[in-house]
């Protein structure tokens, strides 16, 4: 029994006792009369209508015999006249004309006058008229018509015009943007059938039927795909290959007038769709046609190129280098002209895919990333300059040309002065090998040597390569340690930045190997610098790793850097600082003195230096510091007034924060007029470890000031909680039980006089702390619930008295729940029943709505079926966080009732047949929080367990329509009970989630939607929950997941344009993982005698399957390709597969496959035996 949630309506019909003449306000009184009247020309569309259907329904008291027939002949003969288009265009006549086909039962008659009707002429004028409505309710009486006639007879038309009629049909489609998907595919479909298309394809195509359709139906084609994506857009794609790609059809030709026609009204989705159709059609055979294709539509659309080549790329095909380097000449000749982003992207894309194109306009493109300003783009143009000599191997060649357009009068020293330049250098020098590095080093030194001039250039170039020497393994560096060590060597007199930062990289990359006589000859250098005042950040930097490396006076060297600090520029210092403060916190503590640490924090603290305080500050080792700590504490509480200082002050840990400094604080932000969010935050935080002595833990005037700010947003204030449960936690000590009654004393006294919000928030946490029946807090609920009672009964019109009257009234339920007195239960229902007598609940909006709602789930808790039919109507307008509290907590107590809760449960199920699609996300709600409430002991209720799955399967598709995080929740659920609640899963129930979960994959993911990887993953780990939790269920099923699996599998090729990522392929991974490796414990072992193990009839049993999924695999990885990251995230579980394979299954693999496959197959299995077999060492 289904829970009765429509609106009634009331049906109006005649009596017998009321005349003709009154009915039909003047219509004539006889069949003849009646008749000529509806013939008459004069009679309009609608009034046709009415007295037709009244006609057919009996509504009118006169003798008509064959009257289905007298209609259908009238509507023949005006849709046959061409000139009287009102009958044509009228959606009414159209639903008249089904309604009296269906009227009529014999076949004969209705062929008969389908006969007489030029229906396919009628057809396409219709649909070509253009005052034609394109809405829903046209859409719905063509699907309906076609379907009626489908099912009757076959409409005979030629080519032309099944192309014209399904480009009519198309812009009806187009044009209603809020058809539901259901009755778009059915319209689709139906209009198919009525143009038997697919006999008409079978024909082939020619270039006169090719111009019609690119005339007509083509653009239309375009549009739908680019708008959906689902198994009626493959349709539509067949026959753009039939008409526009046949083998008889100058395809280019026919492109060409297209594009020229429409391809200025058409967006770019469009011809996007018109691009992939040339390359599903082109790839194959010709990609000089599929070039030609991109430069027809790059030319019609500029801004289009760089999405039509990344669908190029997709193809893993190679494009002539001919047409990229046109292509990179026509898009850098934009460049030179004015510099635009998308010409930036076709550069870098073009470099990427041929690098021959990039290595040979080197200097071209080095010339204009140097006369730009660096932005992302041209940096990312540097770095995939250098990724083509990288996988050319030539970097070595490319750090030449680097150097000398460096030093060169005519080049530029952007790529080593420019940060983000120089970056891309240093990330890629681990590509060389090192004698190729050995070499380079020896070049630079060699002309560092020879050529003075441009000394401070090459020791910059030195900086940034030995930067790259970190990402080395550790066991190549000793091998340069000679050639990079002769820097030492040189007599530099002046020892710029560029030579310092050399040094002190140098010394962290060697700081293990260094002899002490090393050290003290660097030591000498820094300190020979130091005083001919050649100083810069790196010299410190190096002063300070030498420090780390050997001890030494560092007093005057930390004087000197005082001074370099606060005379260098702002951006300098927030450097110098975050510099410091990540490599030499400890250095900074020990050595430096309190007055100079005070400096450098008050630089930390700064705006632009905040992102790294917090990277610092998240470290637990910075803790250890105290004098640091200390002098930051102690700026930041002079700081207080900045937010930003706030949200910083919040992170650290209490231990750290003096109990002084702590009151100071919080009396500090409790004198604000109003405290923010943060405020409230960081004040919480410090009473987190009680002082009881800061004001506001000592003064109620002072509390009370604070909730007074309090929004009426929040039942609870977590200032407040922290002080009740502080005093509460030492109520026996004199001071905590002196607050507490004056806390008592104060609620009291304010709420004697009325509601007071403050001190009914202090009320309420007192007594849920003190769990109500303490005798401190003796007679305040009474007070309490007086007061609340004595306001919420009052009129709640009043716009600035309804936010109270809501918050009074969630106070009310709150206290309901919280106490354990029966009697005071019974005493809040009945001032809940008052209560809700003086309320007219016609007059309620939607938030009161909301908060008397719980209300009602306390006072009439024994009517939950009641109850939950108002909070599936109530949920259509009212948010979930509303209304889910109250219905979930009455659903709890009734757990033990079975034959309240079955019946709510049943009616929950049974709902689910209900075509009003409205209320399903309700629906799904309810079941999610009765499902868990299930008991063991409930045996009716587990079968409802059972069919309340099986229902959800098959209603499937219509509730994602409506919500589908609704439906990931549900899905959760099941997840969790499959490991608590096992027993509720019996062996049907088990078998139907792995199709249920497939289905839900393809009906709630869409294109490029975001949520994808949480909907794939859900679905994943409640099958990986099935399997680990459940084997022993799917002993002879392992078909259901192998499918699953399969078809899952193509989910991630390119060609299903979701998107998914890594995330899911390692959920996916962990899924065939769980499959393959079926674990040994005692529950599905039970025979531990028996001489071969169940884990050993798993495998058996799965190397008869797990083979089919390989080969899946494979197919999908050569014929569709999966991206590298989806594919390094697979590689665990695809490893998983051979493991259960013998050298059987392996030989059948290889078997079933073509040679490429094979090739694939090889090098998969090499794969596993180096990287994915499990081995004991």
């Amino acid at each position: 029994m289904s829970f009765n949630i429509s609106n009634s309506k009331s049906s109006a019909y005649f009596g017998a006792g009321i005349s003709f003449r009154a009915v039909m306000n003047g219509l004539a009184e006889t069949a003849g009369s009646l008749s000529r009247k509806l013939r008459s020309k004069n009679v309009s569309t609608t009034e046709v209508y009415d007295i037709s259907i009244k006609l057919l329904n009996g509504d009118i008291a006169v003798y008509f015999p064959k009257k289905e027939i007298f209609v259908l002949d009238l509507i023949v003969d005006r849709w046959n006249n061409q000139k009287n288009v009102h009958f044509k265009r009228d959606p009414q006549i159209w639903r008249l004309f089904n309604l009296m086909w269906e009227s009529v039962q014999m076949e004969d008659l209705r062929k008969k006058t389908f006969k007489s009707l030029k229906y396919v002429p009628h057809l396409i004028q219709t649909l070509e008229l253009p005052d034609l409505e394109h809405n829903a309710e046209v859409a719905c009486v063509l699907q309906k018509n076609f379907e009626l006639l489908n099912s009757s007879l076959s409409v005979e038309m030629n080519t032309d015009q099944a192309l014209l009629i399904i480009a009519g049909v198309l812009k009806v489609i187009l044009d209603c943007p809020d058809i539901r998907s259901v009755e778009r595919e059915k319209l689709i479909e139906e209009t198919m059938r009525l143009t038997n298309m697919h006999t008409h394809m079978q024909a082939g195509g020619s270039n006169k039927l090719s111009s019609i359709f690119c005339q007509h139906p083509l653009s239309s084609i375009l549009q739908y795909n680019a708008e959906y994506h689902n198994s009626e857009s493959n349709v539509l794609s067949m026959l753009v290959s039939v008409y526009l790609f046949g083998p008889d059809i100058n395809s280019m030709k026919q492109l060409t007038t297209f594009v020229d026609t429409f391809g200025r009204d058409l967006s770019n989705k469009c011809l996007t769709v018109l691009f992939k159709e040339c390359i599903h059609e082109f790839s194959k055979s010709s990609m000089s046609q599929l070039e030609e294709v991109f430069s027809l539509l790059t030319k019609a659309r500029p801004g289009l190129a760089i999405v039509l080549l990344e669908e190029l790329c997709s193809l893993k095909q190679t494009l002539s280098q001919q047409f990229l380097e046109s292509l990179f000449d026509e898009f850098f000749q934009k460049l030179s002209k004015t510099s635009q982003e998308d010409d930036w992207k076709m550069i870098n894309r073009i470099i990427t895919l041929d690098l021959e194109v990039g290595i040979i306009n080197t200097r071209r493109i080095m010339d204009k990333v140097a006369t730009e300003e660096t932005t992302n783009l041209s940096a990312e143009t540097w770095e995939n300059l250098i990724e083509c000599y990288v996988n050319a191997r030539e970097l070595p060649k490319l750090l030449t040309e680097w150097k000398e357009y460096s030093i060169s009068e005519s080049g530029s020293t952007c790529f080593v002065d420019v940060p983000e330049m120089a970056n891309k250098i240093t990330k890629n020098i681990s590509a060389l090998s090192v004698l190729q590095m050995h070499t380079f080093f020896k070049e630079l030194f060699n002309d560092l040597r020879e050529r003075h001039e441009i000394g401070d250039i090459i020791l910059k170039a030195l900086g940034i390569t030995i930067l790259g020497l970190r990402s080395l393994p550790y066991n190549h560096l000793p091998d340069l340690e000679p050639v990079l060590s002769q820097i030492f060597d040189l007599h530099i007199v002046k020892k710029t930045s560029a030579y310092w930062s050399y040094a002190f990289h140098f010394l962290d990359l060697y700081d293990d190997i260094f002899s002490e006589d090393s050290l003290s000859q660097i030591h000498s250098s820094v300190t020979d610098s130091l005083k001919r005042r050649d100083e810069s950040s790196d010299l410190f930097f190096t002063a300070f790793k030498l420090r780390e490396l050997r001890d030494y006076d560092l007093e005057s060297t930390i004087e000197k850097f005082m001074a370099f600090f606060l005379s260098a520029p702002k951006s300098e210092r927030q450097n110098l600082t975050s510099r410091l403060f990540s490599r030499w916190s400890t250095i900074v503590n020990m050595l430096f003195s309190q007055d100079q640490i005070s400096i450098l924090v008050e630089g930390l603290l700064d705006k632009e230096c905040r992102n790294f305080l917090t990277m610092v500050t998240s470290s637990d080792d910075f803790y250890e510091e105290d004098r640091v700590v200390y002098s930051l504490i102690a700026q930041m509480v002079d700081n207080v007034n900045d937010q930003s200082v706030v949200e910083q002050f919040s992170i650290i840990p209490i231990k750290c924060i003096s109990k002084a400094v702590r009151i100071r604080t919080i009396d500090t932000l409790c004198e604000k007029s109003i405290l923010t969010a943060r405020d409230v935050v960081l004040v919480t935080h410090l009473l987190s470890n009680p002082t009881f002595k800061s004001s506001v833990e000592v003064d109620v005037n002072v509390l009370d000031k604070i909730l007074s700010q309090d929004s009426l947003s929040h039942l609870t204030d977590p200032i407040l909680d922290k002080i009740i449960s502080n005093h509460i936690s030492q109520r026996h000590d004199k001071v905590s039980e002196l607050f507490i009654t004056k806390l008592v004393d104060h609620v009291v006294l304010n709420l004697r006089k009325g509601l007071s919000i403050p001190a009914t928030k202090i009320a309420v946490h007192l007594l849920s702390k003190l769990n109500f029946d303490d005798s401190l807090v003796k007679g305040l609920q009474d007070i309490v619930l007086e007061t609340l009672f004595a306001f919420s009964t009052q009129e709640c019109n009043v716009k600035d008295r309804k936010a109270t009257v809501i918050w009074s009234l969630r106070v009310l339920y709150e206290l309901h729940q919280g106490t354990m007195s029966i009697l005071s239960k019974d005493k809040i229902d009945v001032l809940i029943k008052g209560l809700m007598g003086s309320y007219h609940t016609g007059k309620l909006d939607l938030e009161l709505t909301g908060a008397i709602f719980p209300l009602y789930c306390c006072a009439f808790r024994d009517q939950p079926k009641i109850l939950s039919a108002h909070y599936i109507v109530l949920r259509q307008s009212i948010p979930k966080e509303l209304l889910y509290d109250a219905i979930d907590k009455l659903v709890t107590e009734i757990a033990d009732d079975f034959t309240n809760f079955n019946d709510l449960l049943d009616s929950v199920v049974a709902s689910f047949h209900e075509q009003n699609q409205e209320y399903v996300v309700s629906l799904l709600e309810l079941l999610e929080i009765l499902l868990p409430n299930l008991q063991k002991e409930n045996v009716e209720g587990r079968k409802l367990f059972a069919q309340a799955i099986s229902e959800f399967s098959t209603h499937l598709e219509r509730i994602v329509c409506q919500e589908k995080q609704t439906t990931i929740g549900l899905m959760e659920k099941l997840k969790d009970l499959l490991v608590w609640k096992p027993w509720l899963f019996g062996q049907y129930t088990i078998e139907i989630l792995f199709p249920c979960c497939l289905r839900a994959n393809i009906s709630l993911m869409k294109e490029d939607d975001e949520d994808n990887d949480t909907i794939f993953i859900c679905t994943s780990q409640l099958l990986s929950h099935v399997i680990l939790y459940h084997r022993f269920k799917l002993t002879n099923r392992h078909h259901l997941v192998i499918s699953y699996l399969c078809a899952s599998l193509e989910l991630f090729t390119a060609n299903s344009n979701l998107r998914l990522t890594q995330r899911s392929g390692e959920a996916y991974s962990r899924l065939i993982s769980v499959f393959c490796e079926p674990s040994n414990d005692t529950k599905n072992n039970k025979q531990r005698s028996s001489l071969q193990s169940q884990v050993g009839q798993i495998k058996k049993s799965l190397r008869r399957h797990a083979p089919i999924l390989l080969l899946k695999y494979i197919n999908l990885a050569i014929n569709s390709a999966f991206t590298n990251d989806i594919k390094e995230s697979i590689n665990g579980g695809v490893f998983s597969i051979f493991d259960v394979l013998s050298s059987t299954e392996l030989a059948v693999v290889n078997a079933s496959l073509d040679n490429p496959g094979r090739v694939y197959f090889k090098t998969m299995y090499a794969d596993y035996k180096r990287d994915g077999k499990w081995r004991e060492d």
